[in-house]
């Protein structure tokens, strides 16, 4: 199938390829999908799908080396992987002249060492490096007040888990439980194969199918992932620790990506926290100053996701900034969108479309998110289409919707000697306002709205 320029095609093992044609550059990327991620596990196996995308890294045309890395650097080339809460990737960039080897080396790579391969010292060693990613993690406020939060939302979603596991999971691996992880979801029918740049696609479909073609194919299991009840009151998670300045953030449910909300939702995100002439930019830090930094984004994926708000302040602002943040939310609420600031978040967002795909990497990204989410890799111009046709009174609803005072969570991190913080109540009338704005008095035929 093409379109936009982008063709698709499925191997007889299942394996779905996307490939884009881009003379543009001399480079090409490279990306495979694993539709398998830290939401895939059981509570027992944390951290597994994370530390398999490191073993399989180890593996390469001398198994088990871990010389991977310096393959691809020699060819010119850079790669490297990620892992979410649902998929695997696998990236790499380099010239277009060495696209044939770079298939051969990724499909390679998807293949699990033996036990005879790569012994059980070497795992260990392994697990040693991802603890080590742990312990920088508890020194990342971002990464601990981010965790928090998917804990608090998520307590029996497996999305409430860290991708990175915790030292007790971790320790707990072996070569039994991580080969059967492997067999479950590393199969062909499970993965996606993006390419894009300067290569002649008939003469790589020869090359996709020589060395992807042998992956296995089998039934990956259907999902049964515990759905999670909305909360009927906020739930909060306050965190001491090292650190100068206080770290929040807060979580409304919104729906799962495919949600005919999720485009109101992600222009609301824009208009509320993307970039310096975002609204709690322009009231809550620079108008207030009562934040060091503050954004808002929309986590959406194939499950329910959450609105996200976060901040950086002093501790002794909290309650100030919260009160501030719940009075633009209560604005989104009850006041129209103006034709103006509609007009311009409209713009910007396209534009940042535009600027994603300025590298192959950012398309390739792109296309592999819109494949994983939405079944299309092409879906990003019925989705700015969707983007278009908002207007100010769908987002009114959508805000009215999505931010309701009973619903959130909310994770804070503090210094440790930080007194007079917010308790579960002051919360809770802070957010009150999200359900029972101020009064409007009319006077003089004008509306006069209370000040919050």
């Amino acid at each position: 199938a093409s379109t936009h320029g982008s063709q698709s095609f499925l191997l007889s093992n299942g394996l779905k390829v996307v490939a884009k044609k881009d003379s543009s550059s001399p480079l090409v990327a490279l990306q495979l999908w694993v539709g398998a991620g830290a939401a895939d596990e059981t509570a027992e196996e944390a951290g597994l799908a994370h530390l398999l995308e490191h073993i399989l890294f180890r593996s390469s045309s001398e198994r088990g080396t871990g010389k991977l890395a310096g393959e691809i650097e020699n060819l010119g080339g850079r790669i490297n992987g990620f892992t979410s809460r649902e998929r695997t990737v696998y990236h790499m960039v380099l010239p277009a002249a060495h696209v044939k080897t770079a298939f051969k080396l990724l499909a390679q790579m998807m293949q699990i060492p033996s036990p005879s391969e790569m012994s059980e010292a070497q795992l260990q060693k392994e697990i040693q490096v991802v603890l080590e990613e742990w312990k920088q993690a508890q020194d990342n406020p971002r990464s601990l007040v981010t965790s928090a939060l998917f804990k608090t939302a998520y307590r029996l979603h497996p999305y409430g888990r860290p991708v990175i596991g915790t030292p007790e999971t971790l320790k707990r691996i072996t070569w039994e439980v991580l080969s059967r992880f492997y067999q479950r979801w590393y199969r062909a029918n499970n993965m996606t194969l993006v390419v894009v740049g300067n290569f002649d696609i008939d003469q790589e479909k020869k090359d996709i199918l020589e060395f992807f073609g042998s992956l296995p194919t089998g039934n990956t299991p259907i999902r049964q992932r515990p759905p999670e009840a909305a909360p009927e009151k906020p739930r909060l998670h306050i965190l001491k620790g090292q650190v100068q300045q206080a770290h929040l953030m807060i979580g409304f449910p919104i729906p799962k990506a495919g949600d005919k909300a999720a485009p109101a939702l992600d222009l609301l995100a824009f208009i509320l926290g993307r970039g310096e002439s975002s609204r709690l930019a322009q009231s809550v830090k620079i108008a207030g100053g009562l934040v060091s930094s503050i954004s808002s984004s929309a986590f959406a994926s194939k499950d329910p996701g959450l609105f996200l708000i976060q901040a950086q302040l002093e501790p002794d602002k909290t309650t100030a900034a919260l009160r501030a943040i719940f009075k633009e939310l209560s604005r989104l609420r009850e006041e129209p969108v103006s034709p103006l600031e509609l007009n311009r978040a409209h713009v910007n967002f396209v534009r940042s479309f535009v600027e994603i795909k300025e590298t192959l990497q950012g398309q390739a990204n792109q296309m592999g998110n819109f494949q994983f989410l939405y079944g299309d890799p092409d879906y990003e111009e019925d989705y700015l289409k969707e983007i278009r046709q908002l207007d100010a009174e769908k987002l009114t609803s959508t805000a009215r919707t999505f931010f309701k005072g009973e619903n959130f969570s909310l994770s804070l991190l503090v210094p440790e000697g930080a007194t007079q913080l917010p308790g579960d109540e002051e919360i809770a009338s802070l957010s009150g306002v999200l359900e029972h704005p101020p009064l409007l008095s009319k006077r003089n035929g004008g509306v006069l709205r209370a000040t919050l």
